[in-house]
């Protein structure tokens, strides 16, 4: 349990724009769990990625005379990661979901009790006037919404607990994130529905309810003197200014991109208009992938993930994956640690297990975490 809050929080930091801590997700998946199979077809896949990879650093390099450092090394050897995902391993779902879910709703809580300590209830406004209010907190506040949102997910569908979803929900409101915002009325929007279409007893509708009303009117009146509420959950000016100038960027190398740099190497030295907006990241997965590798290796990037999620048969674990995926749309998660242990961990969530081949089914989650 410690050891994942280690990963999840203070890990987190940054050395030079760098996240050192991806560099262990290999290490962390190898010692958790052993190979149990390959998935051949995805393993070519990311093999022809990493070629393209490969020549992308080449050729930008021989062309640009461009000076890689160790941060571009760093980044290699990042992105080659992504072949883990072709990879089935050995793990106890039961046992590491547990201790998820129950970060999950430590964090939740860790979060509310900043937001009173701090004395951020007493701000006005602070949706818009102190989004970083929590901003000592590592990676605040984007990289903290895909692990609250797995714990969610859990929490929902697995532990069946209305106590810690409340709690994980009510932390996600705070983060000001609108992906967190998102995840908080969606899931459990989605349960909702769910349970209405499997016709489940009455009482237990009844109790989500009566949940769902009380999680409404404790946002309705954490949230109720922010007026401009509204303007920052459907302000767009800044993603359309990102769009714009990314896609100046991607036009200029559109087969090979840009040798593996991101964003905030790359603007300073190719000109183009940056709009009203100026950012240091993408804040878009495949439009990250297609600036650094072009646009060849982001739909390779994008059509191996497709397939990771068609190949998941259970329906709530489609919608995990789903989220996940939409997630990586507002933010350019593909080099953060905290997503990619998410993302590997749903689109493996029915992989053989070591003691039997069986799924990892409600049942088997129940009898293994008790």
């Amino acid at each position: 349990m410690l050891i994942l809050a280690a990963f999840f929080t203070i890990f987190q930091y940054s050395f030079s724009g760098l996240q050192i801590i991806n560099l262990l997700f290999p290490i962390l998946i190898v010692v958790c769990g052993r190979p149990v199979s390959v998935r051949r077809a995805d393993a070519i896949v990311m093999l022809v990625f990493s070629l393209l990879v490969t020549l992308s650093l080449i050729c930008f390099g021989m062309t640009e005379k461009w000076n890689y450092d160790t941060r571009s090394v760093i980044q290699l050897v990042f992105t080659l990661q992504y072949i883990f995902f072709a990879f089935d391993f050995s793990f106890d779902y039961p046992k590491l979901f547990k201790c998820l879910y129950v970060f999950g709703v430590m964090l939740g809580a860790l979060i509310i009790i900043l937001f009173f300590l701090t004395g951020t209830f007493r701000i006005p406004n602070f949706y818009t006037s102190a989004r970083l209010w929590a901003s000592f907190l590592p990676a605040w506040p984007t990289s903290i919404v895909a692990p609250l949102a797995f714990s969610l997910w859990l929490a929902l569908f697995r532990e069946r607990s209305i106590k810690g979803a409340a709690i994980i929900i009510l932390g996600l409101i705070l983060t000001t994130s609108r992906a967190g915002l998102f995840c908080a009325i969606g899931l459990p929007a989605y349960k909702f529905v769910a349970s209405h279409h499997v016709k489940i007893r009455k009482i237990t509708s009844l109790r989500l309810i009566v949940a769902l009303a009380a999680i409404l009117l404790g946002a309705f009146l954490i949230l109720r003197d922010n007026q401009l509420l509204l303007t920052r959950l459907f302000v767009s000016h800044d993603r359309i200014s990102i769009f714009n100038t990314v896609w100046q960027l991607i036009s200029q190398k559109p087969l090979l991109g840009y040798g593996g740099n991101t964003f905030d190497q790359i603007l300073p030295i190719f000109s183009v208009d940056t709009g009203s907006w100026v950012a240091q990241q993408t804040h878009n997965a495949p439009m990250e992938i297609a600036l650094r590798y072009g646009i060849p290796a982001c739909l390779l990037f994008c059509a191996f993930f497709a397939k990771q999620f068609l190949r998941i048969k259970d329906r709530d674990v489609k919608v995990l994956f789903l989220l996940l995926i939409l997630l990586s749309l507002t933010q350019d998660y593909v080099r953060n640690f905290s997503f990619l242990f998410c993302l590997y961990l749903a689109a493996h969530l029915d992989s053989p297990s070591p003691k039997n081949l069986e799924r990892c089914t409600d049942n088997e989650y129940k009898k293994g975490a008790a």
